[in-house]
């Protein structure tokens, strides 16, 4: 996915890492939020690139996938989403390597499947995806 948004220039995988950018200004020693009025070009432009990451990601996922984060509106969110989604916490990685040694261990032809069955079969726990 990096590449995919390397290629639509490096500015936007840094959205998805870092979150949107948000013009600022000084007031009083503190910084806060700039007028959309006083934004400048290149400020409106990185603004933009926030939209333009959720695009890329939308259009990359499936139809299930994009439903459980089409109400997100930051590029970062959707991002760590789908990260957890796919790759899950320590402990969720944990448990999947857990379950998949058990199930090389066990591993043995059903009395029902061909050789080709129990080859696919194999091929998945070994590819680490749990049936």
């Amino acid at each position: 996915m990096y590449n995919l948004f390397k290629s639509k220039g490096i500015d936007l995988w840094d959205v998805v890492e870092s979150g949107p950018f948000t013009p600022t200004k000084v007031v009083e020693g503190a910084h806060v939020a700039k007028p959309k009025g006083e934004w400048s070009e290149q400020e409106k432009r990185r603004v933009g690139l926030n939209d333009k990451a959720i695009h890329v990601l939308f259009y990359a996922l499936s139809r299930s996938e994009y439903n459980k984060v089409c109400m997100k509106s930051i590029a970062k969110e959707i991002w760590d989403a789908l990260v957890i989604t796919h790759e899950g916490t320590s402990q969720v990685k944990e448990n999947k390597l857990d379950s998949l040694i058990y199930q090389y261990e066990l591993f043995k032809m059903k009395s029902n499947e061909t050789i080709g069955q129990m080859y696919d079969r194999f091929v998945e726990i070994i590819g680490g995806n749990i049936p």
